[in-house]
């Protein structure tokens, strides 16, 4: 368990929530996310997802059932 906590605020009246924040064994910290829909009933959004490693899977995949 993290002592060390990120706090997300809303302006939509939604109550803010702590998250912990962990120490990134390479590379930088993480704040563990994992409770934001059960807290929130939000999800996040990621715009930059599909310029990962993810979209390289998906094209393997995608070559391999031709």
């Amino acid at each position: 368990m993290s002592d060390t906590k990120a706090t997300i605020s809303f302006t939509d009246g939604t109550p803010s929530v702590d998250f912990p924040i962990y120490k990134g064994s390479i590379g930088p910290d993480v704040i563990d996310i994992r409770k934001l829909y059960g807290q929130t009933g939000k999800f996040t959004f990621d715009p930059g997802f599909m310029s990962t490693e993810f979209k390289h899977i998906i094209k393997r995949r995608r070559r391999k059932q031709q």
